[in-house]
């Protein structure tokens, strides 16, 4: 009586073809071969390690181990020390780090800037930041995305620099312009483009000037004043 090479059960059916079972089941079957395997691959030898002259057994390569094969490696002569510029800590590198932290390079890139929109001052955290806020940032775009549709973008105006240029007051009604408010509250400062953008006006700083929200949309699409010499 033949018995499974896996389990030791006793087999005692036999194939149609009247061959003889070796396993009970396949369960039995594929984990017998998987273990034969393994044990084949352990037992053939593949030379003896380049670094140690140890043997190698198993999967074939070059050395025994991964503690050999970093030897063979050569020395990373790129990582060097460097020097932080903003706290003077040394620290190794090997790319052209110039700051120890993100925070050391936030610190040493802060400076006093004002900002391109309401012309506040701010501190920059690097060196391209142009505006204060999210807010003061999104608004310039719109006005940039909206003059830039009707093929009427010059120049960057902000609102800041024309509420200096303008002396605070609406050139429209006389009256004097509160900045800080809310952009829906109908005294805060808006852009008012002397010959409007849907007429062939411009984008620019002599076609602009400042006026209350209110004002400005009782305005409209008529043109009211006079185009500046002098920006």
């Amino acid at each position: 009586m033949n018995l499974c090479r896996q389990c030791g059960k006793a087999l005692t059916q036999a194939r149609p073809n009247g061959r003889q079972k070796k396993y009970c089941n396949q369960v039995c079957c594929d984990t017998y071969r998987q273990a034969a395997g393994r044990a084949r691959t352990a037992e053939q030898a593949w030379g003896d390690c380049k670094v140690c002259g140890k043997p190698i057994t198993g999967h074939k390569r070059k050395y025994c181990s991964k503690k050999c094969c970093g030897k063979t490696r050569p020395a990373r002569s790129y990582v060097k020390d460097v020097k932080c510029h903003h706290c003077g800590d040394i620290f190794r590198s090997a790319t052209k780090r110039l700051y120890y932290s993100l925070s050391c390079a936030l610190d040493h890139n802060k400076t006093a800037k004002e900002c391109d929109w309401c012309c506040t001052e701010y501190t920059a955290t690097y060196e391209r930041q142009r505006f204060c806020t999210t807010a003061c940032r999104s608004s310039a775009d719109s006005r940039k995305k909206r003059a830039r549709i009707n093929s009427a973008y010059v120049e960057d105006v902000g609102i800041g620099y024309l509420y200096k240029r303008d002396g605070g007051r609406c050139q429209l009604c006389g009256k004097t312009v509160k900045m800080g408010l809310h952009r829906f509250d109908p005294r805060s400062a808006t852009i008012d483009h002397i010959v409007p953008l849907s007429q062939g006006g411009k984008h620019s700083k002599p076609n602009t000037q400042l006026a209350h929200r209110f004002c400005n949309m009782s305005k409209g699409a008529r043109r009211v004043g006079q185009l500046r010499l002098m920006a």
